[in-house]
């Protein structure tokens, strides 16, 4: 009855704290910001003035990236996470959604 009890016990830990995981990274993970960086032939990072690099969605982000492309083509455009650039804390995801 004990081994019974307990892997009940078990099973419900992980089904309450996977859930919870599940949910918190799904909601972070749909807000964090992205920029673009411009990298030239030989590599380094620059600023080219003018041009939009902070994104709210990944999906305006990378519409840009295409199009400055085609625009420069001799520059490298990509996409990384504003939180990154600026020093962003590294916590875990689950208790990351207490920490906004």
């Amino acid at each position: 009855m004990n081994r019974i009890l307990d892997s009940f016990i078990t099973c419900f830990f992980i089904i309450i704290l996977g859930g919870m995981w599940y949910f918190s990274t799904k909601i972070i993970l749909g807000k964090e910001k992205k920029k673009i960086c411009i990298y030239n032939i030989e590599g380094n990072e620059i600023i080219l003035q003018d041009l939009r690099t902070n994104f709210e969605s990944i999906d305006v982000a990378k519409s840009y990236s295409i199009e400055y492309q085609r625009q420069f083509p001799y520059y490298k455009f990509v996409i990384e996470p504003l939180s990154l650039k600026n020093g962003g804390k590294t916590i875990p995801r689950i208790f990351k959604i207490f920490y906004k």
